[in-house]
């Protein structure tokens, strides 16, 4: 997996965007707690293990709701499925909403309405492959 992400030395470690990268998403949190576990501990291999386990971190926390955009994507590259959701989907307030929030990762991850706890429910049930 391709990552922008960069040590940046004169944060003593700190994970960092590349300029080339999209800039922060909501990988940030995990960015934080990675970080922050590599800087309490001491300098060399600890700290190296704890910045290690970025990957997994962010599977753990957005593996479901990546694959959920896989989904999504693979659904809408194709032509007949796209031509149905332009027809159908476009007119409907609701679906529009729906598909806004999933694709932007504007829920609220706690509480929030319907639409939040479902795409935060689907997020929790698919696989995070």
């Amino acid at each position: 997996m391709q990552s922008d992400l960069q040590r940046c030395p004169q944060q003593l470690g700190f994970l960092c965007r590349s300029p080339q990268g999209g800039g922060p998403g909501p990988e940030g949190a995990v960015d934080a707690e990675v970080a922050g576990q590599a800087l309490a501990r001491p300098d060399g291999p600890a700290r190296e293990r704890a910045l290690q386990a970025y990957p997994d971190a962010l599977k753990a926390r957005y593996g479901g709701y990546y694959t959920l955009g896989r989904v999504f994507v693979n659904l809408i590259g194709n032509p007949e499925i796209m031509r149905l959701a332009t027809r159908y989907g476009l007119p409907r307030p609701l679906l529009m909403k729906f598909t806004l929030k999933l694709l932007a990762n504007l829920t609220d991850p706690r509480g929030g309405d319907a639409l939040d706890r479902v795409v935060n429910g689907l997020s929790r049930l698919a696989p995070a492959a």
